[in-house]
């Protein structure tokens, strides 16, 4: 049976506070009211904001790359979005099948993370197959092998990350201080996750 990515964000949630053996606070972007309260606790516990941008994929390439698909928009939107007090991340499961599954625990520890900051700031076109002009669905095709995600078109590659190291990147960031944000940076906040489709898109208060 198909995993859907409801399946893979529940299940990813709830393994990821042993993986970094830190308490977390997690908020699904889903309204306004929803994002100013996550807004509103990662600056009154001085915490870290960390977005997960979540896939899921059953579709296996003759070559063994597992294929997932982000909407360009989306992409460009993320990259936007890299600030030294905010980490972004796909994630890029290794199941997309229930036969897949490898234990509990397989979506948290199994995954794969793409830093969004490693993407180049202008991310090309996604180009339609042997032509030139963009595709008319405007997604890039994104191939999953162990540590690297080839990103379609022109492909580039990007080195992936293993969920595990999500714990040692926990202990090196830098916590913004406690109730030192205005209004305005809210907005700020606002306008940018606002410009992301929400669907499978979860914040984390790392404290």
């Amino acid at each position: 049976m198909r995993i859907s990515e409801k399946t893979v964000e529940i299940n990813f949630c709830k393994g990821l506070p042993s993986i970094i053996g830190k308490s977390i606070f997690w908020f699904g972007l889903t309204q306004k009211q929803e994002a100013q309260a996550g807004f509103d606790v990662c600056t009154k516990l001085s915490g870290t904001l960390v977005l997960f941008q979540i896939k899921a994929s059953r579709v296996i390439l003759k070559n063994g790359a597992r294929r997932f698909q982000a909407p360009h928009d989306q992409m460009q939107t993320l990259r936007n979005q890299v600030k030294s007090n905010r980490k972004i991340f796909y994630v890029f499961p290794s199941a997309g099948t229930t036969i897949e599954v490898c234990s509990p625990d397989c979506f948290s520890h199994c995954s794969q993370l793409l830093d969004v900051s490693f993407l180049p700031s202008k991310i090309p076109l996604p180009l339609a197959k042997g032509k030139t002009t963009p595709r008319a669905r405007g997604v890039h095709y994104v191939d999953v092998t162990p540590g690297l995600a080839k990103i379609h078109s022109e492909p580039f590659r990007i080195k992936l990350i293993p969920v595990a190291q999500l714990a040692s990147i926990a202990e090196e960031l830098s916590f913004i201080p406690a109730n030192n944000h205005a209004q305005h940076e809210f907005d700020t906040f606002w306008e940018a996750i606002s410009s992301i489709s929400r669907e499978s898109l979860y914040g984390a208060v790392i404290t």
